[in-house]
């Protein structure tokens, strides 16, 4: 019997997992990337020097079993790097790091909580909030898809600290501040950062660089079942007959031969595919767009951080909204000098700005909070500039979101962190997707499925979310 012919668009992560899930006895993969390197968001490469390159700071979350399973499954587990669970804040106004204590348990992390420098009733509020957030199914969460999160912590009273607190997730997780990301997605993090009873005892960085340790083994398993990742080939057009894609245009050439249509494509990318009369059938669809995200890794001659913790902040006059020194992590750079990764989320008022101005306001606030870093020489620096990253999540994104992996198309099946999966974005849900994917097809075949675990919350606050939203 002949091979199902499977091409896949977007060598992201959900997309190189789709790809590496499918066994070259049954299928024949083929999968196109418009970037020089695959990857998508964990893509990474060896600059002149031979020193490894990111696009930016990966963590990850305690909840991340798929994850971990995946890599385990495919012989070549993570090599994690264990912090301490806690949430090291720079406030910009006070020039100080605070840090906000959690744990695995509940418990735990209220006690931390608890001892956070806050008013009373903030703490109190913030309370109320993390038990609002556990008591919420994920459709309970997105009746708030249409406020911002600012306007979702002002209903519960938030103060100006707590509310300071708080907008740090947006700003970290979502690429937005408060008063434009949804309201929704906020309260689906605080549910699995609070909440999850987790795989993981605490969340983690990783040992090697994430294009040797992530993106390589799903490479090479691509690789042993056959298929092939093609470069350098952005798609431009999908060409339809009925119901059916016919042929896929990249700027290299057009592809027919194939049976099946993955899109792990981001959403703002995957309308514009689309022949011109269908657009409008997707009017959500045209309200999503890329995050603005710049990245920069600065090396210097000598350790200018003290630990590996991920500093964050809200952006109240800080520029960036985490740092983290690598040179703690990785063990290439055991002994050597510091390799800071510098996140700045939400740039887009930075976009025009030149290299040089971004790069003395973070050297600037680096040595506010930091003062080593004064002391050292910087050797070299990288700075990238991402205008096409994932999707932002702003009020009304979840009604704009496909539910299912199939489509409106007989032969398009859609994968990435934007479709529907227990929490929408990351690399977890990247996983999600692309094994999802990956599954309805094999399940067609009749071939095994690929086991899918589902992220697990105490019995009595599932009780509690279902009772109160139905």
């Amino acid at each position: 019997m002949a091979k199902k012919r499977v091409l896949v668009l977007g060598g992201g992560m959900s997309g190189l997992i789709s790809a590496a899930s499918l066994p070259a006895s049954e299928f024949s993969v083929t999968v196109l990337e418009q970037g020089q390197h695959a990857g998508g968001q964990i893509r990474g490469w060896e600059d002149k020097d031979g020193d490894a390159m990111e696009t930016g700071i990966h963590v990850l979350f305690p909840w991340y079993a798929n994850l971990v399973a995946l890599y385990e499954r495919l012989g070549q587990p993570l090599p994690l790097v264990p912090t301490d669970g806690n949430f090291y804040i720079l406030n910009g106004p006070l020039k100080k790091i605070v840090a906000l204590e959690t744990s695995p348990s509940l418990v735990g992390t209220l006690r931390g909580l608890l001892a956070y420098p806050m008013p009373v009733l903030d703490k109190l509020r913030f309370l109320r909030i993390i038990f609002d957030a556990l008591t919420l199914t994920a459709k309970g969460a997105e009746r708030y898809d249409h406020w911002t999160v600012s306007a979702y912590l002002a209903s519960r009273k938030a103060g100006p600290e707590l509310t300071a607190v708080l907008e740090i997730l947006s700003v970290t997780i979502q690429a937005l501040f408060g008063w434009e990301a949804s309201a929704a997605s906020f309260l689906k993090f605080t549910k699995h950062v609070f909440g999850s009873e987790t795989q993981l005892e605490a969340s983690c960085f990783l040992s090697q660089p994430t294009h040797r340790c992530m993106v390589q083994p799903l490479l090479d398993a691509i690789e042993r079942n056959g298929g092939e990742v093609r470069l350098e080939e952005p798609i431009e057009k999908l060409v339809l007959e009925g119901d059916r894609i016919v042929e896929v245009k990249t700027s290299q050439a057009g592809y027919r031969d194939f049976d099946v249509v993955i899109s792990a494509l981001p959403a703002y990318v995957f309308r514009k595919l689309l022949p011109g009369e269908l657009q409008p059938q997707f009017p959500a669809l045209c309200r999503f767009q890329s995050a603005y995200v710049i990245t920069l890794q600065m090396h210097y001659d000598r350790l200018v951080l003290d630990d590996g913790h991920c500093y964050i902040s809200n952006r109240d006059e800080v520029i960036f909204d985490a740092i983290i020194d690598k040179t703690h992590h990785w063990d290439e750079l055991q002994g050597q000098g510091s390799v800071l990764q510098v996140l700045i989320d939400n740039a887009r008022e930075y976009r025009d700005a030149p290299d040089q101005v971004i790069l003395d306001r973070v050297n600037r606030d680096l040595k506010t909070f930091f003062p080593k870093v004064g002391e050292g020489q910087l050797q070299k620096y990288h700075l990238q500039r991402h205008a096409q990253v994932f999707t932002e999540t702003r009020p009304n994104y979840f009604s704009g979101v496909f539910r299912e992996t199939e489509t409106f198309l007989s032969n398009l099946l859609v994968a990435g962190d934007w479709t529907s999966t227990p929490y929408h974005y990351g690399m977890e849900s990247a996983v999600v997707a692309g094994l999802r994917a990956a599954n309805l097809l094999l399940k067609r075949e009749g071939l095994p499925e690929q086991e899918i675990l589902d992220v697990k919350f105490p019995r009595f606050t599932e009780m509690l979310a279902r009772w109160r939203c139905g």
